[in-house]
């Protein structure tokens, strides 16, 4: 019996650390995995999606490489999908972490629940990216009921 406590203690902390590394990397490994695309990024556009964050103005693959892949249907249960072309929106979960609006380029930091955010329920918003021509075009900040709380345009 105490082998067993032993080693469901160690897949324990295998596992939490796995997921720690992991949290803190995913924008470097997306970033490694599109590492061509990344490179004709803008150095503004580079620098918001290593930080996590999303402005007006970016592309697809800046996003992707910020928040990771949306929601494929922009609902609770629906897991995230590789944006295909002519995804026009994309739909996040998660919560609103922070934003700068006092200067350009405006941006906000949206952390996924994909991304390994644990948040209260009532903490946890959506967030819906708008592309128009290969930008970003809109930011919708919704609540957990799908009532609009703030649009960046």
């Amino acid at each position: 019996m105490r082998l067993r406590i032993l080693h469901l203690n160690q897949v324990l902390a295998v596992f939490c650390m796995t997921v720690l590394i992991g949290c803190g990397a995913t924008q470097d490994l997306r970033r490694r995995q599109y590492s061509r695309g990344f490179q004709s990024l803008s150095r503004d556009e580079q620098s918001l999606a290593s930080e996590g964050k999303v402005a007006l103005g970016m592309p697809p693959l800046a996003v992707y490489i910020a928040m990771g892949a949306p929601l494929k249907n922009g609902n609770d249960m629906s897991m995230p999908v590789v944006p295909q072309q002519g995804m026009d929106r994309w739909h996040y979960r998660g919560t609103l972490e922070k934003r700068n609006e006092s200067h350009e380029p405006n941006w906000i930091r949206f952390l996924s629940r994909f991304e390994g955010v644990v948040a209260r329920p009532a903490d946890v918003n959506y967030l819906v990216v708008e592309f128009t021509n290969g930008r970003v075009a809109k930011l919708w900040l919704m609540s957990r009921e799908y009532e609009v709380l703030e649009i960046w345009r």
